[in-house]
């Protein structure tokens, strides 16, 4: 059964390391892709539907903020060498359930934002997510 308690401060794993991230950043996408859907005439008004799935949009995603600390350019070094070969894994939890994302690569070199309040944004895509 399906809780009904917000995911606000999920536990965020990434290859067995437990990563802080700055709160509210965190957004992610399941990967279940979208659906067309199309309306076909058959004449005299009468009309039906079809569909499919893009499989283009079948990947998942992950996106958070962390601070700029030399641990968090640490972490970034550690997965862009593990996008080179086969991706990092990544699980939430929060109130006992998992989401988890395999094969998920660091797509694009992260700035790093200098400052008081200094940000690493981080994005990741890869393989859908299991549960």
């Amino acid at each position: 059964m399906a809780t009904n308690a917000v995911m606000s401060d999920p536990i965020i794993t990434i290859d067995n390391d437990s990563i802080e991230i700055i709160p509210n950043s965190l957004s992610f996408d399941l990967g279940l892709g979208d659906i067309s859907v199309r309306a076909l005439a058959t004449g005299s008004g009468i009309s039906s539907t079809v569909h499919a799935v893009n499989a283009e949009t079948k990947k998942g995603s992950v996106e958070f903020s962390m601070a700029n600390t030399l641990a968090g350019i640490e972490f970034v070094k550690k997965w862009v060498e593990a996008s080179k070969t086969n991706g990092s894994t990544i699980d939430f939890e929060h109130s006992s359930k998992h989401i988890n994302y395999n094969n998920m690569f660091l797509i694009s070199s992260p700035k790093f934002t200098v400052s008081m309040d200094g940000t690493i944004e981080i994005k990741f895509e890869g393989s859908p997510a299991t549960f």
